[in-house]
């Protein structure tokens, strides 16, 4: 298969027997890992080609985008709300602590502090965009211990 094209049946019969696999989605607790809905599945049909990043090429699809954003204000009472809309959780905690270092761009060495118990995703972010994560342990309610605790 590497040396030379194989034939589409070859092909979805190789990603078959790998799906096969995987762990079935009956025994997954997360949303991450969740069959998505089929409405959802048909709308990310209709729109996985477009791209967001060119307005003026797909401006139907960055009004829904628009759109979006509006309810969501409306939702958490912010009429002016902004932003954009991202493909999932990592995507959005790289975009927010990107957006955040940028309007503090005077802080010589930003850093930031999770609980111990963040989405890896933090890390990730903070190794591409230079910053430093500070971990705080949890407390027995599970939540971040708030008491001092040395650097």
């Amino acid at each position: 298969m590497l040396n030379k094209g194989c034939s589409e049946e070859e092909l979805f019969s190789f990603f078959f027997q790998k799906k096969r696999e995987d762990i079935d989605h009956n025994y997954i607790l997360s949303s991450m890992c969740t069959l998505p809905h089929a409405i959802a599945v048909r709308a990310h049909c209709m729109f996985m080609e477009t791209n967001l990043g060119d307005p003026g090429l797909f401006p139907g699809t960055a009004s829904l985008e628009r759109l979006l954003i509006k309810r969501l204000g409306t939702l958490f009472h912010l009429p002016e709300a902004g932003g954009y809309a991202t493909s999932g959780g990592t995507e959005s905690n790289i975009q927010a602590l990107r957006l955040a270092k940028a309007r503090k761009n005077e802080v010589s060495y930003p850093n930031i502090v999770v609980p111990e118990s963040a989405h890896f995703s933090f890390k990730k972010a903070c190794d591409l965009l230079c910053l430093e994560m500070r971990t705080v342990p949890l407390g027995a309610d599970f939540r971040m211990d708030a008491t001092p605790h040395p650097l």
